[in-house]
């Protein structure tokens, strides 16, 4: 996986360092056949330095046409989408084999391999247990040796590399944050639809300047609640209403016929059925 651009040091507003990163585009057709080439070339020139590989194979491999390695570029990781980077990195660094589709009989003495086979060949690859640890043993890497390299701002041993730690640091604080504040101000949307569906008002917009506002915490002791209101001046009891007047009490009160007698047992108020029903 390579980044599509350089990090660079550049001086912040307080002469501080920070680091910068800066765009460049991707190679073309031609450039990616360069490099393809020179890779081939330095791996094979690595083997025969090894021993690992006889200098007439290493010339005649250099000839083919087509060399059996190849750079990918359609795959393009974009910011934030830390998700598709974990799958991208997972593929990059699967085994050679898969457990899942290795079976092995006891009883039998065989192993089975269930390979997915474009060529035409067999889907199914049976053997002893011998030949498999052979096979296996083939494409073990040596001991000892990092499979996974990191270049650039990325090594170890780069200059850059506190700036980039200390910049991952902060990033990761500040989008913590933002999702924290995320599920709390969906929380508080609920909460403020259900306000606004019995008193008609919601109360996450400013009823000066109609801007939506943005909830800070939630606040659950009473003594916290009640310095707040007595901070801005507001009632910090409720309100005691007065029952309505006599003449007003009389005119709303609802008919006679149309509830229960609240002394009246539960089933003595209740007529029964006429035998029409």
């Amino acid at each position: 996986m390579v980044s599509d651009g350089a990090f660079t040091v550049k001086e912040g507003p307080l002469g501080i360092k920070e680091l910068a990163f800066d765009l460049v585009s991707g190679p073309d057709d031609e450039e990616l056949e360069k490099m393809v080439t020179s890779i081939r070339r330095k791996l094979i020139r690595k083997i025969l330095r090894l021993g690992c590989l006889p200098a007439k194979a290493a010339e005649e491999m250099l000839k083919w046409r087509n060399s059996g390695f190849s750079l990918h570029r359609g795959v393009v990781i974009y910011p934030d989408n830390r998700k598709g980077l974990e799958r991208l990195l997972g593929y990059c660094s699967r085994p050679a084999i898969s457990i899942k589709r290795l079976i092995y009989s006891a009883k039998a003495k065989i192993v089975v391999y269930r390979a997915e086979r474009r060529d035409g060949g067999p889907g199914v690859m049976a053997m002893s247990p011998v030949e498999f640890l052979r096979r296996w043993g083939l494409l073990m890497p040596p001991p000892h040796k990092n499979l996974v390299h990191y270049y650039g701002a990325l090594a170890p041993r780069s200059g850059l590399r506190p700036l980039l730690v200390s910049r991952t640091i902060k990033e990761t604080q500040k989008k913590q944050r933002k999702e924290t504040a995320e599920k709390l101000k969906n929380k508080a949307r609920s909460w403020a639809a259900c306000l606004a569906r019995v008193f008609e008002v919601f109360p996450l917009v400013c009823p000066r300047c109609k801007i939506d506002l943005k909830p800070v915490a939630v606040i659950l002791e009473d003594k916290e609640l009640v310095r707040l209101l007595t901070h801005f001046n507001l009632p910090s009891e409720f309100p005691v209403f007065k029952p309505a007047p006599p003449q007003y009490a009389a005119n709303r009160a609802p008919p006679e016929d149309c509830q229960l007698n609240p002394l009246a047992d539960q089933y003595d108020a209740i007529d029964p059925p006429s035998p029409e029903d």
